[in-house]
């Protein structure tokens, strides 16, 4: 048995990754939780958009398991822009005999998270310049770094959709929305673990750490001050994923003489190129350093001050199925089960 949970993000999935998941596999129950190598390749392709066909011992290994189990958002994409061709790329790498696993939030604060998590990766810009309308999104697509979550197409976000296009093509989908998850009635669903288990994860889960807890209101705002700051000197934040900066840097300073490829010592430069050095390096540590800001925001701003949770502006544009998800997600909470099985070419829940 094939089990893909493919996300969506922001909806405890670290917190699944590292304090739960392993224990199916620790305890037998899979066979293999997250193989390093699978991860490593399914990332690489997920990143360009390929499928396993393009990767034969991939492939193969997929073929050759029995009780295998893969936790990864970028299983399907961010954007749901990308929902059907991504769909169509799973189908492809691991056929249709699979049992998907989609975990849900409230809508309105799933996209405010997403919004919130480019920003967290250095990908500063306005809720209005990310999220956009159809007509939108088709116009300025062509600009956009390929593969990146620069801007977001809020008219394609549709939870029934998403559902859908799973359910069409593969044999089992569970859809669990992020309330119920603490309960793990899914897991006794899909592998049959018992009651005292799903309490003994119920423990584990509601005990263990938050991780990439969301800005609060006041890390926003030094976010946005900081980004102010950087545009004034006609710069801006570097993400998370973009090292061309650093990378140019680096050559420029060697070029220069100020650094050479055997790292001449800072105390051996003469004075104005010490003055150079250290003004790349407050600039790099500024507009580059992303994770040392993200650990300040998130570690100190956050558990410092009082924790007031980000809103987006109400002029915010989530898409015209906004409502219509948020009437789904609703009567999702109502199942009594927890949790909704959808069978393979059908949209009817079991």
């Amino acid at each position: 048995m094939i089990v893909l949970h493919v996300g969506l993000g922001k909806t405890a999935t670290t917190s699944l990754q590292r304090h739960i998941f392993p224990i199916l596999e620790n305890m037998g129950i899979v066979e293999s939780f997250n193989d390093p190598y699978l991860i490593k390749e399914l990332q690489e392709l997920s990143k360009h958009r390929q499928t396993s066909e393009s990767n034969t011992d991939l492939k193969t290994k997929i073929q050759s398991a029995k009780n295998l189990f893969i936790s990864l958002e970028q299983l399907i994409e961010w954007d749901p822009e990308y929902w059907e061709s991504g769909c169509e790329n799973l189908l492809r790498s691991f056929g249709k005999d699979v049992t998907i696993l989609i975990t849900v939030r409230e809508p309105e604060a799933y996209l405010r998270d997403v919004y919130q998590q480019v920003v967290h990766q250095g990908h500063v810009v306005k809720p209005e310049s990310f999220f956009l309308n159809d007509t939108e999104y088709k116009n300025i697509t062509q600009f956009v770094r390929p593969g990146r979550l620069d801007i977001f197409n809020a008219d394609a976000f549709n939870l029934e959709k998403l559902i859908s296009l799973h359910a069409d093509s593969f044999s089992k989908v569970v859809v669990v929305p992020l309330e119920n998850i603490r309960h793990f009635k899914f897991a006794q669903e899909i592998w049959g673990i018992g009651e005292d288990l799903c309490k003994r994860f119920t423990a584990i889960f509601d005990e263990g750490r938050r991780y990439n807890v969301s800005y609060s209101q006041l890390a926003m705002q030094l976010t946005f001050a900081k980004e102010s700051f950087l545009k004034n000197l006609g710069a801006k934040s570097i993400d998370s994923n973009d090292v061309t900066f650093n990378t140019l840097m680096q050559s420029i300073l060697t070029h220069k003489g100020i650094v050479s490829k055997d790292q001449t010592k800072y105390s051996e430069l003469t004075f104005m190129d010490k003055i150079t050095q250290t003004t790349f390096r407050l600039l790099r540590r500024l507009r580059g350093g992303g994770m040392l800001w993200r650990r300040l925001m998130q570690g100190i701003v956050n558990k410092i001050f009082p924790y007031r949770q980000y809103e987006l502006p109400e002029a915010t544009y989530l898409g015209k199925e906004l409502e219509t998800n948020k009437r789904f997600y609703e009567d999702l909470l109502r199942d009594k089960k927890g949790y909704r099985v959808y069978e393979e070419g059908t949209h009817r829940k079991l």
